[in-house]
């Protein structure tokens, strides 16, 4: 391993192999790195800053250089290097907020429950959210599912109302 880079404020420890960028090494660990050109040096969107150990970063390549100088943001902090180029050689602090486990939640638990698939979730989320949006508009009915009598429809009361002071 070349060294190990800390990010702060989340705390993460990303360990770097040898000749390779910091932001490659947070993927290949799991994290996501912000970013929007995914490691092309043209969006900077990736800077950060470092806090402790600059000398154990490799000095900037023109690529990075050229786009450090082009950024009015990056060329605030006499600090910033661009993640998706810089290499380390030894221990370095680096300021950077966004760094998070890849599947987007803080303490690195999956997002979906173990027996839902992403596209069922989405799909779920979608319905409950239509109903949600229905379900305020005034003197909105249930909508009627196809193959169901009206009373066992979503909302429907023992008698047949749809509980909405309206009668079907």
């Amino acid at each position: 391993m070349a060294g190990t880079v800390r990010v702060l404020p989340a705390g993460l420890d990303i360990e770097v192999a040898d000749d390779e960028p910091v932001m490659h090494a947070a993927e290949r660990q799991g994290y996501h790195w912000p970013t929007v050109c995914h490691g092309q040096a043209v969006c900077t969107t990736c800077f950060f800053e470092v806090v402790d150990g600059a000398e154990h970063l490799a000095p900037p390549e023109p690529l990075e250089r050229r786009a450090l100088a082009q950024s009015p943001v990056t060329q605030a902090s006499p600090a910033a290097r661009l993640a998706c180029q810089a290499r380390v050689t030894g221990p370095v602090t680096v300021r950077k907020r966004g760094v998070r486990p890849a599947d987007g939640q803080p303490d690195g638990q999956p997002d979906q429950q173990p027996d839902q698939q992403p596209d069922q979730q989405r799909d779920q989320q979608r319905d409950q959210q239509r109903d949600q949006q229905r379900d305020q508009q005034p003197g909105a009915q249930p909508e009627q599912q196809p193959g169901r009598p009206r009373d066992q429809q979503p909302g429907a009361q023992p008698d047949g109302r749809t509980g909405r002071g309206q009668v079907p």
